[in-house]
């Protein structure tokens, strides 16, 4: 099925119920370099797939990942900004045949407190092989000039695939970075011409760009 990513992010949007859980989650302020496949390294079959919409911590409201297999740290960001990363991973994921994702609607119709009692409630009724879930841990906005600016833009996410019978994770990453591989035209007409002058990626591209990377690596853990 294919997804428009502007309809996406609207009905994410629009749809998504904020809830603002008190307490914190217990914090490691340096993510391990080995969040890839924490399980079995033979690929596990996953054909139904349900994505949750990503945590988010903003000034007055948090969506914590209650769910995730490791713990996450997350600067200031917005729940417009982790609706549109989770509306990323849906495009991404609508790329490989091989996977049925479950829409959006269906699952913001479980809206809970917490993702742990949203997924219980939505497998509850719904067959799920896997679940996506993860957060928004920083968005770093482009300053100034788009060639020379004063801050380069950035994003930084945590993603995980858990086995809903299982409750395993059968994959997990974490993406942080400001930069995107140009395009093939860009990089021809650079050859072409040396004096053009690069402009510099947006947190949201960055974020785009992290969420396919991460994806791909994604589909390699199914089958």
């Amino acid at each position: 099925m294919a997804y428009s990513r502007i309809a996406i992010f609207r009905s994410l949007l629009l749809g998504f119920v904020a809830v603002a859980v008190t307490g914190c989650a217990t914090i490691d302020p340096y993510l391990p370099s080995f969040l890839r496949s924490p399980g079995s390294k033979k690929a596990v079959k996953m054909r139904t797939i349900a994505i949750l919409p990503f945590a988010y911590r903003s000034e007055d409201d948090r969506r914590t990942c209650d769910v995730c297999p490791n713990p996450l740290i997350m600067t200031e960001t917005s729940q417009e900004s982790a609706l549109l990363v989770t509306a990323f991973f849906y495009e991404a994921l609508s790329r490989y045949p091989r996977f049925e994702i479950i829409p959006y609607e269906t699952v913001s119709a479980y809206a809970a407190d917490t993702m742990d009692e949203q997924l219980a409630e939505l497998t509850r009724d719904h067959r799920i092989d896997g679940v996506v879930v993860g957060g928004v841990l920083e968005m770093r906005e482009r300053l100034g000039d788009p060639r020379k600016p004063t801050r380069t833009g950035g994003a930084a996410i945590y993603a995980a695939m858990l086995d809903v019978s299982s409750g395993d994770a059968i994959w997990a990453q974490y993406f942080d970075g400001t930069e995107y591989p140009p395009g093939f035209a860009y990089k021809t007409y650079k050859r072409l011409v040396d004096t053009v002058d690069e402009r510099r990626p947006t947190a949201a591209e960055v974020a785009e760009y992290a969420v396919d990377r991460m994806v791909k690596s994604m589909s390699k853990a199914v089958k």
